[in-house]
């Protein structure tokens, strides 16, 4: 129900008073005077008077009495509907109850939302009109080969196109180096190993003006990653390098082979590289929360494992090597197992999994790594 305008009706009342007081004081001082003038009593003016007075000192007591009646209503009025609303049910509307308070995450389902906002690190590339080819090969070697790159892109969004060409190859093939040049500006770089010339355009923030060149180096032993540069100001910079970044966020962030472990569901994030200015820098992600816990086998990638009584025998110097101790042997795993995640020996530069304290479904307790190092 509404509410009347009690202001409203308060300010009405008064002028009323104003204006029947001002008529009955008028009427009064008529009265008055035509007694005067005829040189009636002065006792009958006396009482007139008082007459007035009291008459006056009532309508106001009136009105007091009503406006503060009136006054007063919506209260009861209010009190009414909260007596009415007890045999209501609930009100449900989100916009008069507050929200819950939302629960306590664990690290892994904060690794999973961090998970959530990326996506595949090719998602990145910007489709150009760059061109890739092999100019020549050294024996038949598929690991020798020469290619030219050439195309153009704005790079750094200034409305003007750049004009960019790449010669790469491993470094015992030539004794040139390999380069890149962007305009009239040339650097040499470093390429371990190339299978195919891969050069990519890529966007890795989206909220900065500038498009970056990914160099794909299968590394030395294996262990490929992308070389990233930039170009601003007629400078090529190097921007550094990540391990072959599976994920990418568009943000600036982007997620090495190293620091998803993926081999378990769900998956873990240790940690990723951002771009912070012109280099990248190593973020870390805490996930002692995820100790412990039972994760299901996704896959397995042929690790080995070392079986312990108890995990306080694990020596404080353990590190995998690249060939397997005579003890250690291949873990009667399958895809589908659980596995308990019971701690996680990380590398300390930039947080990459050593290996894994783990409990297995047959209740066998000990180290499970992969070969690391040659």
């Amino acid at each position: 129900m509404g509410r009347r305008n009690s202001n409203g009706y308060s300010n009405f009342k008064i002028v009323f008073f104003i204006v029947w007081l001002w008529f009955h004081l008028y009427n009064i001082n008529k009265l008055l005077c035509q007694l005067y003038s005829k040189g009636d009593d002065v006792k009958m003016k006396k009482i007139i008077f008082i007459c007035l007075i009291l008459n006056i000192i009532f309508c106001s007591c009136g009105y007091k009495k009503d406006n503060t009646s009136s006054s007063k209503a919506p209260i009861e009025e209010n009190n009414e509907s909260i007596a009415e609303s007890q045999d209501q049910p609930p009100v449900t509307n989100s916009s008069i109850l507050p929200e819950p308070p939302k629960l306590k995450t664990t690290n892994v389902e904060k690794s999973s939302s961090v998970l959530d906002d990326f996506v595949p690190f090719s998602d990145c590339f910007i489709e150009t009109n760059i061109n890739t080819e092999k100019i020549s090969q050294k024996n038949n070697d598929p690991f020798s080969g020469i290619y030219s790159i050439k195309g153009s892109y704005d790079l750094d969004s200034d409305g003007t196109v750049d004009e960019i060409s790449c010669l790469l190859f491993e470094d015992y093939v030539s004794d040139e180096k390999p380069h890149l040049k962007i305009n009239n500006v040339s650097t040499n770089i470093h390429i371990d190993s190339t299978y195919n010339g891969e050069f990519k355009i890529v966007d890795i923030d989206k909220s900065d003006k500038y498009k970056e060149i990914a160099i794909f180096d299968g590394g030395c032993s294996d262990d490929p990653e992308y070389d990233f540069y930039r170009y601003d100001s007629g400078k090529i910079i190097r921007l550094g390098s990540v391990f072959d970044p599976v994920l990418a966020d568009n943000k600036g962030r982007l997620v090495s082979r190293w620091n998803l472990i993926d081999f378990v569901t769900p998956s873990m994030l240790t940690g990723y590289e951002m771009l912070n200015g012109t280099e990248f820098i190593t973020k870390k992600l805490d996930n002692k929360s995820s100790l412990g816990k039972e994760y299901k086998i996704t896959n397995l990638n042929s690790p080995y494992f070392k079986e312990v009584s108890s995990f306080k025998d694990i020596p404080n110097d353990f590190s995998p090597s690249f060939t397997a101790e005579p003890e250690d042997n291949k873990p009667e795993l399958k895809v589908g197992n659980t596995i308990k995640i019971i701690d996680i020996k990380y590398v300390v530069a930039n947080n990459v999994p050593l290996w894994y304290c783990v409990e297995l479904q047959n209740g066998q307790k000990g180290i499970l790594y992969y070969r690391m190092g040659d």
